[in-house]
Order: structure tokens, then sequence, then C-alpha cells
């Protein structure tokens, strides 16, 4: 799994035009697997969606996903559902870095 992130995280880097969906439910990833994609993600200019349900994120993961929305308009759907290790704290980040 590891692996399959470090390779999206590659593409992402890269700003890979064909890589606009990032997919990786029930892969039991948890925050140090999932922050250094979101801090990957400031910069892309064509992801646009993250599937992203049943990990292991927490307020820690929320917290770290907020800058990257705060720096990256184009995301513009996300899936964290069924990550029961958010709380509420992780959600006020979220909140406050929508823009609406």
């Amino acid at each position: 799994v590891l692996s399959s992130v470090q390779s999206i995280i590659t593409q992402v880097k890269a700003n890979d035009s064909s890589l606009t969906t990032i997919n990786l439910p029930s892969q039991n990833l948890t925050d140090s697997d999932l922050i250094p994609l979101f801090q990957s993600l400031a910069s892309n200019t064509h992801i646009t969606t993250l599937h992203l349900p049943n990990n292991q994120l927490t307020n820690e993961g929320c917290k770290a996903l907020a800058s990257t929305l705060l720096d990256n308009s184009k995301i513009s759907t996300i899936d964290i559902s069924q990550n029961s290790n958010i709380g509420q704290g992780g959600i006020e980040e979220l909140t406050n870095a929508l823009p609406y």
C-alpha cells in the first residue's frame, strides 16, 4: 500500500495531467501515509477528487488536508467518510478551510 501512495505522490509532484482523482479507499492508511500526500497536493493543478474513505485519518491529518485546501482550490470533491478517528477538531479545521 505504501508503495502505491509513494507512486501517487510522485505523480502528484510531477503535476501529471492524467491523474485527476486519488482513489485509496479502505487501505488502512494513517496520517503518516496521508500527510505527505496532502503536502504534495498543495501545488498540483489537476487533482480534483480525493476518495479516501475507511482509512485511519485523524485530526492531525485533517489539519494537513485543511492546509492543502487553503493552497489548492482545484480540489472540489473529498470523501473521508468512515475515518472514525476524526474528531470535532479535525472537522473544524476542514470547515474553516472550505471556501464556502
